[in-house]
This record gives structure tokens, C-alpha cells and sequence, in this order.
């Protein structure tokens, strides 16, 4: 008993596949791939069938915003466009060789502030602006003739 569950395990972790058929093959390879904000990445999926058969691959989330795929026989690639901290989970491919399917999980990590550098600057320059206008006027206080 103990065995078959220990076979079970691999198999929905997705380490073991069952069947004809080759292993997915996911470009990047690593199981978490990281991405600043504003970035761009693309993922690719690809499937071959031993047998002859024309495979079937499809990128799958959890979400709706999973990014743009474009699936063709035996590939699929998932862009992610302009990164968004939402846009960070995982990704799944999923693959099929007749009724065997074979899936690959992959984590998107976004890093980074949404804060740009730009509007860094503009907020330390409304800053510094109200701090010189504020120190002018009690220059401008002390300073002026009594009458």
C-alpha cells in the first residue's frame, strides 16, 4: 500500500509521466522563473508523440489573466506582456498524446516596485518645491518692515 502511494505522489506532482510518448519539453526549464515588473517573458511547451500522433499542448492558470498563448500541433507558447504583480502564480502546460497527458508546472515570480523612477523624482520634486515655498514665506515673515 505504501509503495502505491509513493508512485501516486510523483505522478500528481507531475515528476512522473505515464505513456507514449516524450516528456514535455519547457523552455525555460526552471520551475520558477522570476521577472521584474514592466518586463516581458515568453514560455514555450512542446510535445512530441512517439507513435506518429499529433500531440496536443495548451498553457492553463488559475486566472483569466494568464497572458497570450498561441497553440499549434505538438507546441504552445504563453507571452507575458508588461508583467503586473497579479500576473505572478503558476502556469501550467498541459500536453496529450492520444488519451496519455502529461502536464509541467511552472511559477511566475514578479519582482519589483510598481513605483518607476519617475514618479520617484516628480514626488520628491513637489517635495522639495513645498518645503522651499514654506521656508520663503517664513524668511519673507521675518524679514518684512513693521509699520
Amino acid at each position: 500500500m505504501e509503495q502505491g502511494l509513493a508512485l501516486l505522489l510523483p505522478l500528481f506532482l507531475g515528476l512522473l509521466q505515464l505513456g507514449r510518448g516524450g516528456p514535455l519539453e519547457v523552455e525555460p526549464p526552471e520551475p520558477e522563473v522570476a521577472v521584474a515588473v514592466g518586463e516581458s517573458l515568453q514560455f514555450t511547451c512542446r510535445l512530441a508523440c512517439e507513435d506518429g500522433r499529433t500531440a496536443s499542448v495548451q498553457w492553463r492558470g488559475l486566472d483569466t489573466s494568464l497572458g497570450a498563448v498561441q497553440s499549434g500541433a505538438g507546441s504552445s507558447v504563453l507571452s507575458v506582456l508588461n508583467a503586473s504583480l497579479s500576473a505572478a502564480g503558476p502556469r501550467v502546460c498541459v500536453g496529450s498524446c492520444g488519451d496519455v497527458a502529461f502536464q509541467h508546472i511552472v511559477r511566475l515570480l514578479v519582482f519589483g516596485s510598481p513605483l518607476t523612477s519617475a514618479s520617484l523624482w516628480t514626488g520628491s520634486l513637489v517635495l522639495g518645491l513645498l518645503l522651499l515655498v514654506f521656508l520663503t514665506y517664513r524668511l519673507w515673515k521675518r524679514c518684512r518692515p513693521t509699520r
